[in-house]
């Protein structure tokens, strides 16, 4: 025959008052803070990638000597999948493309994938162009 102890814990007031913190920690953690946000793809790429691939993907006037991508190219973009396009995005496209590593959270950087494959999908027209690339500059 086995004998068990059992070990008392003397419940002294500190202890209560340390379960009970723990307790208003644990509830504060997993308790919904709002309502959750969705993710907005534009709203990223406007934060970082717009200041020289345009709003509209094509390439800002500033950076278009220097052979920034045209993310609104449908030919170039069916070429990147979302693996390489993560890659790209991570590790940038030296010298012309920093890199962001670890500035995107894997739910971000999947939005922001899906939305600069989504700028290859719209239709292109000069009132959604911005004035931001080479091509608005020329005459029909």
């Amino acid at each position: 025959m086995s004998s068990c102890k059992v070990i008392a814990v003397p419940h002294t007031r500190k202890f209560n008052q340390w379960i009970g913190a723990l307790a208003v920690l644990w509830a504060a953690c997993t308790a919904p803070s709002g309502p959750e946000r969705p993710i907005s793809g534009k709203q990223i790429f406007a934060r970082h990638c717009a200041r020289c691939h345009g709003t509209d993907g094509r390439g800002t006037a500033a950076y278009a000597q220097s052979g920034i991508q045209d993310l609104s190219d449908p030919m170039y973009m069916n070429r990147i999948g979302d693996d390489q396009l993560r890659q790209i995005i991570r590790m940038g496209k030296p010298p012309k493309m920093p890199g962001f590593e670890g500035q995107f959270i894997e739910p971000s950087l999947g939005v922001l994938v899906a939305y600069v494959h989504s700028l290859a999908k719209q239709p292109v027209s000069s009132s959604s162009n911005s004035g931001d690339s080479e091509d608005s500059k020329k005459s029909p």
